[in-house]
């Protein structure tokens, strides 16, 4: 009856020191973030390669750890980050459990048409197309490309690895 009472305590016990770990990877990574280089609207290619490390952090940014911030600065981050095939296979990986919905549906276009791209993907990006609410953010965030992206994305075969 110990054994297995002693197992679930360390079990929340390493579950707490992990959430703990993360948040201090947040905290350090806002701080850097604050720090970046900019040139105009967007990051210089040495903050970007600075931040390419801690890809992994900014995927697991929820609504509430950014509620505090404009958006854009984390979309537009996400955007020259998907120049980096590093961070292209790392976002591939993580795409179910990228926590912001909008960095999410971001990753998911800079995703789309590379080599990294999964079946996960493409079907998310079927339902967001199908959805009349999310299709509108999508019209917003890629403009006049809208239309054409949702006809590549409904043409879109989904391959199964």
């Amino acid at each position: 009856m110990v054994g297995p009472l002693l197992l679930v305590g360390l079990a929340v016990a390493a579950a707490q020191a992990e959430k703990e770990v993360m948040a201090a990877e947040k905290k350090s990574f806002f701080e850097l973030l604050a720090k970046l280089e900019t040139k105009g609207e967007f990051f210089t290619d040495e903050a970007v390669k600075a931040v390419l490390p801690h890809t992994h952090v900014l995927l697991a940014l929820t609504a509430k750890d950014i509620e505090k911030y404009d958006i854009y600065p984390f979309l537009a981050l996400s955007s020259q980050l998907a120049g980096h095939k590093e961070a292209r296979v790392r976002a591939a990986k993580q795409f179910g459990a990228i926590a912001h919905p909008l960095l999410q549906l971001a990753w998911a276009i800079n995703l789309f048409e590379t080599e990294e791209s999964t079946a996960e993907i493409v079907k998310y990006l079927k339902k967001v197309v199908e959805s009349e609410k999310v299709s509108k953010v999508l019209d917003e965030m890629l403009g006049p490309k809208a239309d054409d992206f949702k006809k590549q994305v409904k043409g879109a075969k989904v391959k199964e690895k």
